[in-house]
């Protein structure tokens, strides 16, 4: 990329899995209307976020969220990425 001969690189001039990255971490609070979501989607996000760091025990999830695991779970189907009971712990 430092070789390039361009002055300015734009999206396009990085490898496919840097274009499509998306962070999984944002800023809940911004001053810029914009660029805030609504309650659900950050609920969604922390919701998996959790998920991902307990390794998707959803039981140890559900306490460290605060819910009963049944609550778990609806939200989970709400949020269309299953509720498989599989991992339980």
């Amino acid at each position: 990329m430092a070789l390039t001969g361009y002055e300015l690189l734009a999206v396009e001039d990085f490898p496919e899995r840097v274009q499509s990255y998306r962070p999984s971490e944002f800023l809940a609070v911004s001053d810029d209307p914009a660029a805030m979501a609504p309650l659900a989607e950050i609920e969604r996000r922390y919701i998996l976020r959790v998920l991902e760091a307990v390794g998707d025990n959803k039981a140890l999830a559900a306490r460290i969220l605060g819910l009963d695991r049944k609550t778990l779970y609806r939200k989970l189907e709400k949020y269309h990425t299953g509720g498989s009971r599989e991992r339980d712990g």
